[in-house]
């Protein structure tokens, strides 16, 4: 039943477009296979998991496209992954944290501490 709550809000989380965050002045619009937003500094990302196709092991999200002017590239790779333990690839979620000053040793791209995580839904509040 979960599962099928998190595509049902899944999906209509990606034909609107929208999400309400702390700090979002105005309704975001994004593509609707990649939705995605970060606030001003990073602290906040919305975005959904992947697998990084270089670094096996390694858990990226994408708030933003690849083409983007973005300058880490809509990315990040997430750390700890004990964090991350329960989401599955495909999800879309709410990320608080920092960008890491640790280099990522495995090249999947900058490292993107995490200090929470919460699947998005139109209802989510922080």
């Amino acid at each position: 039943m979960l599962e099928n709550t998190i595509k049902r809000w899944g999906l209509w989380a990606a034909v609107a477009g929208g999400a309400a965050l702390g700090g979002c002045a105005r309704l975001q619009k994004f593509p609707q296979q990649l939705p995605g937003w970060h606030s001003r500094h990073y602290h906040t990302l919305l975005g959904r998991l992947e697998r990084s196709r270089i670094a096996p092991g390694v858990t990226i999200i994408y708030y933003d496209l690849p083409v983007s002017t973005d300058p880490y590239g809509g990315r990040f790779a997430l750390t700890p992954k004990a964090k991350l333990y329960g989401f599955a690839i495909g999800q879309l979620v709410q990320i608080r944290g920092h960008i890491s000053k640790k280099p990522d040793k495995k090249g999947a791209g900058t490292l993107y501490h995490i200090d929470s995580v919460r699947l998005w839904h139109r209802q989510t509040a922080w």
